[in-house]
Order: structure tokens, then sequence, then C-alpha cells
């Protein structure tokens, strides 16, 4: 394929002095025909400086102000727009090698992923679907519809690790065409549906062609509490319009926390849009379980094996009865991989203040 010529750029000391000189031009005649012209172009170019010294993200603390996060978001629409795609591989290409390649480090890393086996069945089987589509010519797993990877399960079972493995495997097998993630933003303090619509439009359709990463959803609902029931409803709304808009070129990876397999999502989803936006488009479910008592174990060893330390067996022992008695005692707000991860944190403390290496049962139990 013969590529067109990318036209040089100029370099950015250029643009900068030449934009200097332009901003004195223009300064000096409005200076001359009214003074007060002269100072709201000063006043101006000061607003535009802030903004754009907050997109390169020197000015942080500002997305934290309300009211200034919305004049950012409306003045720096059109510029985050312009950047689509800027956090996709510069290396990834259509090359099939290279994404087979990319298929199989994901893939190696789904072993990772302990205790879930049903679920990881659902996404192989999935991909699968995605290599036969892409085969014949059709990139995307919606057909003309948006595609949408529900990935819901119990707290702390490896739906974040899996929504990053899935950006890379759906690239390998052929799902998206471009190796790609946008984010969804997440509101700030108490910031109405309103001040965010505007980068919720600009993150979806910088998503297209790659994917939409909406990680621990349920900030949603949380927010519709705040607010009286309007994010999930607004958010679900604009996925929907620009499903609509670009077929086929939508692709979402979604996780939210629910009680498990038994369950078609979270509850969030059950209202009129979730259920209208499930009906329109094509969903897959990836459905994660929680954690039995081997798995937890295997976990609390990975992490004292990682931090250098040793695990015996009466040690191994203990730590699987306090990670069963804490999910007994937490029922559905046990959060798995947490649970031990935290043991282990508390444990490593405990041999460092003794200066041992090996965990003892009394090293478990003084916790």
């Amino acid at each position: 394929m013969i590529r067109a010529k990318r036209r040089a750029k100029l370099p950015w000391p250029l643009l900068l002095a030449g934009g200097v000189v332009l901003f004195i031009l223009a300064l000096s005649i409005l200076s001359a025909i009214k003074p007060y012209l002269g100072m709201a172009a000063i006043i101006l170019w000061l607003v535009l400086a802030v903004a754009l010294a907050y997109h390169a993200g020197y000015l942080p603390f500002l997305g934290q102000s309300r009211p200034a996060h919305m004049v950012l978001s409306f003045l720096l629409g059109p510029a985050a727009k312009a950047e689509e795609g800027r956090k996709s591989d510069p290396k990834a290409t259509d090359d099939p090698a290279d994404r087979a390649r990319i298929a199989a480090e994901a893939g190696a890393k789904l072993s990772q992923i302990l205790g879930q086996a049903d679920g990881l069945a659902a996404v192989r089987r999935y991909l699968t679907i995605a290599e036969d589509a892409a085969s014949r010519g059709r990139r995307s797993l919606g057909a003309d519809r948006a595609a949408i990877f529900l990935v819901h399960g119990p707290a702390g079972t490896g739906k974040s690790f899996l929504a990053k493995l899935l950006v890379d495997l759906l690239y390998g097998h052929g799902a998206v065409a471009i190796r790609k993630t946008v984010e969804l933003a997440r509101p700030v303090g108490s910031m109405a549906v309103a001040s965010l619509e505007r980068e919720w439009q600009v993150r979806i359709e910088q998503s297209l062609d790659g994917v939409l990463l909406v990680d621990n959803a349920d900030w949603l609902a949380h927010a519709d509490d705040l607010a009286g029931g309007t994010f999930v409803s607004q958010f679900l709304a604009l996925l929907d319009a620009a499903a609509s808009r670009n077929p086929g070129k939508l692709c979402v990876v979604l996780t939210a926390v629910s009680s498990g397999p038994d369950v078609r999502g979270p509850d969030w989803l059950e209202g009129d849009a979730g259920r209208r936006l499930l009906m329109r488009h094509s969903v897959f479910p990836v459905a994660f379980a929680a954690l039995g008592d081997k798995d937890l174990l295997a976990l609390f060893r990975n992490q004292i094996t990682q931090r250098g330390l040793k695990l015996g067996g009466e040690a191994e022992d203990t730590a699987e009865r306090m990670l069963r008695r804490e999910r007994q005692d937490h029922g559905a707000g046990f959060d798995n991989a947490e649970a031990a991860r935290r043991l282990a944190e508390q444990v490593a403390l405990r041999l460092a203040e003794r200066r041992a290496d090996t965990v003892t049962p009394a090293d478990l139990r003084d916790h």
C-alpha cells in the first residue's frame, strides 16, 4: 500500500515566536482603536494560556474546582478531540504477525486470574468469534451495533486486571482496528451531569475503533445517589447515541460489582436505560465468582513470596482459616484478593519488626 508523505511540521520555537509576534501586532492595533479592546485581548490571551497549561498537565489542581472544570472543558473540548488516538500504541500495526504477538502476550497473562474458569472460558469463546468475524472481513463483534463487554462479579476477583488485558486481546484477535484505550472521566466532588456530558462525548468519540474502558463503573450508581438519578441514564444514552452514529466502531469494556454468576450484571443496569442499551447492542457478559479458599490461599502465598518471605505449612493452614473467617464475617462485602493482600501486608510488617523472613502461625494470629 502506498502511503502519502506526511507534511513536515514547523518547529515549536518558530510557532511560538510567530504567535508572540501576532499577539503583539493584534494588541497594538486593538489598543490604537480602543484602549479597552487591548485590555480585553490581554485577558483573553491569559485565559487561553491557563487553559493550554491545564491541558498540558501543569495545573491539575484546577480540575478540582467545579466552575474551573466546566470552563476548561468547554475551551479544551476541540483540543481534546484533536488528540484522538493519543493513547494508541505507535508500534502497533495491522500486521497479522504483530496482532498475533500481542494476543499471545496478553493471553499468557490470563493464567494469573485464579478461580474464574467459567468467566475465562467465556472470554476465549468471544475471542474465537472475533477471529472468525475478522477472517471474513468484519472487524466489529457488534456488527452494526456497539460491542459491550460486561465484566461483573464480587470485589477483588480480577475484573480490572481482565479489563486491561481485554484491550490487547481484542486488538490481537481482530475485534478492534486500533490498539487504544480511552477511560471515561469521573465526576469531581458534586459535579453536575451537564459539566461532564461534553467530556464524555469527546472521550466516547476518541475511543472509536479502539476500546472505551469504564472500570469500576459502580461510581456511576454512587453518583446517581448523590445527583438524584441522572448519571447512569445520561451515560447510557450517550453510549446508545454514539453507537447509532458510528455503527460497528464502538467497543466498551465495563467492569462492575455484582453478587456473581447467578445475576445478569450490576443492579444499576436494571433500569429502563440499561435494559434499552443491553437490548439494542451486542453484550458479551463475563461473570466472575467469589474466590474459593484454595484460591485465596494461593493469592496470599504469592503476596508473601513476592515480598521475599517464606510460608510454612502450619502458617498456611492458619492463613486459610483466617481468610475463611473474614469471608464469613463480611458476607457479600468480602473483597477477596484485597483481603489476601491486606493480610500479607500486616504479616510482612510483623516480620520486619522481629527481623525474620519466615511466617509462623503466631505472626498470623497476632492480626
